[in-house]
């Protein structure tokens, strides 16, 4: 087939069929100065550019990270010892979804020492509260 057929079929440009038949991305074969595309070859590359590609998610794992603090201490603030333990079994669970929603948990990279840390964050967190409420009694 000639490059305007398969470019028509691939919906793709002329220029574009010319650049994949020099580069050896489907065969094709220079008859009288023009090229002669293999539509089987054709076929496959097209099908090349139909693959889904799976989309690189953003690393969030600065924000989990923040959330996590501005929740420990927003709940410490408001004296919350339920939302503070709510959060604690979550961080140590290492439940991402429960603390960020519906995102994918590879999104967010802590090593051990890392999540050790939180922990300690939200647990200082809620003794502060629970000792704030003794003194008050």
């Amino acid at each position: 087939m000639d490059t305007t057929t398969a470019a028509t079929q691939a919906s793709v440009t002329v220029a574009t069929i010319r650049t994949w038949c020099r580069r050896g991305a489907v065969a094709a074969a220079k008859v009288a100065g023009r090229w002669v595309i293999e539509a089987a070859s054709l076929a496959r590359r097209i099908a090349l550019g139909t693959r889904k590609v799976k989309p690189v998610l953003p690393d969030l794992t600065q924000e989990f990270c923040d959330v996590v603090t501005d929740s420990a201490y927003a709940a410490a603030d408001a004296g919350s010892t339920a939302g503070l333990k709510k959060l604690l079994a979550d961080v140590k669970a290492r439940n991402v979804t429960a603390v960020m929603g519906p995102i994918d948990p590879a999104q967010v990279s802590l090593d051990d020492s890392a999540w050790y840390q939180l922990e300690r964050l939200v647990s200082f967190q809620l003794g502060c509260v629970r000792a704030e409420r003794d003194d008050y009694m």
